[in-house]
């Protein structure tokens, strides 16, 4: 790959995180990070699928908004060390979770 390439791709995909980024400021509320801006980051992150999780302090859990058909649904956890969304949140690492072949097909 001749290096023009590479940066023309490395200037797309920044070009493309100030805009999401962009977006995330200007938000109106969690709702609209969690649903509505979550495919461009599932796509800037040439992802399967890809889960955001909000804190909710006053619990101390973890929060997701989900779409499923035209209802938002949530889900929740503790922000514990005892799922993969409380280790990161914890731990301050991402995550990056590949299912292999041992898995089968999906």
């Amino acid at each position: 790959m001749a290096v023009a390439e590479v940066t023309q791709r490395e200037l797309h995909y920044r070009k493309r995180l100030i805009e999401i980024a962009n977006q995330i400021n200007a938000a109106s509320s969690i709702q609209d990070i969690l649903v509505d801006i979550k495919d461009e980051m599932l796509d800037l992150a040439s992802a399967e699928r890809v889960t955001i999780f909000a804190l909710d302090t006053k619990n101390q859990e973890l929060f997701s908004l989900f779409k499923a058909g035209q209802e938002v649904r949530e889900i929740r956890v503790p922000k514990t060390f005892a799922s993969i969304a409380g280790f990161t949140a914890l731990s301050r690492k991402t995550a990056n979770i590949v299912l292999g072949s041992a898995f089968g097909s999906f």
